[in-house]
């Protein structure tokens, strides 16, 4: 019967890059994994992609989710969860290496991917994921989820304080951690809204020593038992192996026993006689048989030595080449960070910018607003000023005809001294103020003419008493 594997390994900030291209399958990079055959990468899967690479996405989310990072050497920032079990398994529903996979096959990833997220993932989201997919491009297929290991509960540390409050320290100057009665270490429970990325805290909140023992427990009774797959030996110690590391540990166990060759030669009986070589140099049985059976195992398994030496040069120079990969990816991540830094400066600056461009062009547009309105109110006040002139110089002109009108009509006969000086001073008055007022027009017409408005007029009409008649016909 088939056995689960469900594994984790951790990573510094510093494999972001190499990993992220090995997971996407990234074109013209030499990946550490042989067994990955580029024509057959089409046929893998994708729960969660990272579109711009692991380094920037790690940032993204660390920005995203508000998430504290103190950064130390070799710091764990990442890890990456592997789910799988042995070909078999995956043939026995129907999976065929190079072709598309089965609905079972799929169904089992499926139920993995929505374990995974309820173990690793931040409050059971995939909010701290980097990338998941399932690889269909290698023999046996697994699924890979690289994530942040965030947790929104931890614990500090408590120190030792003095009777002033000061915080008590070691000869060598390090703060000293505070203890019960009991000798225990102390420490606060911290729960933030916020999370920060820690490993051990992250794992510590699953079990701490147990978290191992009960996440395979976990996965087993959820998905494993539904798939009829075996849990792993319980208590083991064993560590996984990628398979670069099996290559070369496979390899060195060849070599080995090749080492410690001990050709069967005839057991002679030992003494302390001694046998002359060439010259005064002296050497006892002993030695002498050790030599000669050296001799022989290597004149028996030259070729063999010869090859694996070979092979262990070629492993050398393959080690070189990845510790030169490893410092030149170094250099490019310091000057990719720097360029990142500088680009969210610019980015924060142009935001700034921005808003404050857009704080311009609102007071812009507040101000536009009133002086239109401001427009409109002296719009419509120089109309009314107009009507309300219009209407001062139509009075003064009826006023006028009391005087001036033509006899018969409203023009009153036999007025006195003091009548005739008002209605005189009235017509004055009223010119001049029109003069004031910049409407010569209004004043000449207020000088030259007195008449009744057509507007008066009909207020006239609508005041004067209509008289009706009715026609009574005579009796007969």
């Amino acid at each position: 019967m088939s056995t689960q594997v469900v594994r984790i390994e951790s990573y510094a900030k510093g494999s972001l890059t190499a990993i992220g291209n090995e997971c996407d399958r990234k074109e013209g990079v030499k990946h550490r994994n042989s067994d990955i055959d580029p024509t057959r990468s089409h046929l893998n899967h994708s729960y969660k992609d990272c579109d711009f690479g692991f380094y920037s996405e790690f940032y993204q989310l660390l920005a995203m989710n508000n998430c504290e990072f103190r950064e130390k050497k070799n710091s764990v920032a990442f890890e990456g969860m592997i789910i799988t079990a042995d070909l078999k398994f995956f043939e026995k529903m129907g999976y065929s290496y190079g072709k598309k996979p089965t609905k079972n096959v799929r169904g089992f990833f499926d139920n993995a991917y929505k374990w995974a997220l309820g173990q690793i993932g931040y409050n059971g989201t995939d909010k701290n994921v980097l990338s998941a997919k399932v690889h269909y491009d290698e023999k046996t297929p697994h699924l890979h989820i690289y994530y942040l290991p965030m947790t929104d509960r931890w614990q500090e540390k408590i120190y030792a304080k003095d009777e002033n409050g000061k915080i008590l320290r070691s000869s060598k100057g390090t703060p000293i951690q505070a203890k019960d009665e009991k000798g225990k270490t102390l420490y606060n429970q911290v729960e933030s809204p916020t999370p920060k990325l820690s490993r051990a805290e992250f794992w510590r909140n699953k079990g701490a020593q147990n978290s191992y023992r009960i996440m395979q427990d976990d996965f087993q009774a959820c998905v494993g038992k539904i798939y009829s797959l075996e849990r792993g030996e319980i208590g083991s110690t064993r560590k996984h192996e990628t398979k670069h590391q099996y290559k070369k540990r496979k390899l060195d166990d060849e070599i080995k026993p090749l080492q410690n060759l001990k050709a069967k030669t005839e057991k002679i009986k030992e003494n302390k006689t001694q046998i002359p070589l060439i010259g005064k140099t002296m050497v006892t049985t002993k030695e002498w048989e050790r030599t000669t059976r050296q001799a022989q195992a290597y004149c028996v398994n030259r070729d063999e030595i010869k090859e694996n030496r070979q092979d262990r040069a070629k492993i050398n120079a393959e080690i070189a080449k990845i510790e030169q990969e490893k410092k030149r990816l170094e250099t490019l991540r310091i000057e990719s960070e720097k360029a990142y830094n500088r680009q969210l400066q610019v980015n924060q600056l142009l935001e700034r910018t921005e808003r404050e461009l857009e704080c311009a062009n609102e007071k812009n547009r507040n101000a536009e607003r009133k002086q239109n309105q401001l427009e409109k109110t002296c719009q419509n006040q120089a109309k009314m000023i107009e009507v309300l002139q219009t209407a001062f110089t139509d009075t003064t002109q009826a006023v006028g005809i009391l005087k001036h009108g033509k006899k018969g009509g409203y023009k009153i006969e036999n007025l006195t001294e003091q009548q005739e000086r008002l209605i005189d001073s009235i017509g004055n008055h009223s010119a001049a103020l029109m003069k004031r007022q910049g409407r010569v027009d209004l004043a000449d017409n207020i000088n030259k003419t007195v008449r009744i408005c057509a507007s008066i007029e009909q207020e006239i009409d609508r005041l004067t008493p209509q008289v009706s008649y009715e026609y009574n016909a005579p009796c007969r």
